[in-house]
């Protein structure tokens, strides 16, 4: 049983923290195509956990075919555009997760899903596939805080459809955070506008110390038309390529990204409901 006093938020596969510090971050309401919000205001989280190696599989099982009363709960609660990202990091399996919140009461509306019998009896098949960090742990949760560094609207009016969704992971040098977060504190403004034209929407960067190094973990949505042609199209923009040589520094690309000559590494999506 879980405490609904003591913060936890369980996330459909377990219990997410009630973060309201570092984690939790306010996004406007998106547009559709006509102009008004389509979408009420909502709170962004942003949590990361460890993964038991010999449960992947079971978790993964368990996520692709998520019970309708879990999901029904999520969305009962307010909480919308949840996904959760898997990515081994030096040979340990994560799990990242984003999620927005747009209801009135968090805490009461966590209470009243860790109350909900159907998802306490999906904790009892999902706690068991789950490693904690040792700063989760040590406060009886499942999920730690990630620190959101960075975050644009981007381009919210560029289509009405479902948009592409992207988790992305890179260390960061401990003697460049200063210098990273002062970039991301005050991004220049021809870069907003060329992710903006490249129509890229709800993008955030996530900071978090796992073990003795720091990642960065991204989150951002594609609405356009054709993505490798707007990539190619922000990777030519002089301001973008000014930025990244300032930003591209701090960073410590993953191996698999490193062998690549890429900063970013993807993430497998292994559970999400709108």
């Amino acid at each position: 049983m879980r405490n609904a006093t003591s913060a936890v938020l369980s996330s459909l596969a377990l219990t997410l923290v009630l973060a309201g510090a570092a984690g939790c971050r306010t996004v406007p309401g998106a547009r559709d195509a006509a102009g008004p919000p389509a979408r009420p205001p909502a709170l962004r989280f942003g949590w990361v956990t460890g993964l038991k190696p010999e449960q992947v599989a079971r978790y993964k099982e368990l996520h692709a075919a998520a019970w309708p009363g879990v999901l029904r709960m999520i969305r009962s609660c307010h909480l919308r555009n949840y996904s959760i990202y898997l990515k081994e990091i030096e040979g340990r399996p994560y799990l990242f997760s984003y999620v927005e919140y747009t209801g009135a009461d968090f805490t009461a509306d966590m209470r009243r899903m860790a109350a909900d019998p159907e998802t306490q009896r999906w904790w009892q098949q999902t706690d068991p596939c789950q490693q904690p960090l040792p700063d989760a742990a040590a406060q009886g949760k499942t999920w730690s805080d990630m620190e959101e560094v960075y975050h644009f609207d981007g381009a919210v009016d560029a289509l009405s459809g479902r948009a592409q969704r992207y988790g992305m992971l890179t260390g960061l040098k401990f003697e460049k955070e200063a210098w990273y977060r002062i970039l991301h504190q005050t991004p220049w403004p021809g870069v907003n506008r060329q992710i903006k034209a490249a129509n890229i929407r709800n993008y955030s960067i996530y900071l978090k110390k796992i073990g003795d190094q720091l990642f960065l973990f991204s989150y951002f949505e594609y609405a356009g038309k054709s993505f490798d042609t707007d990539m190619e199209q922000m990777k030519r923009d002089d301001v973008t390529q000014r930025w990244w040589q300032q930003t591209d520094p701090c960073q410590q690309p993953l191996p698999a990204a490193a062998a690549q000559n890429k900063i970013w590494d993807g993430m497998d999506e292994v559970f999400h409901t709108d």
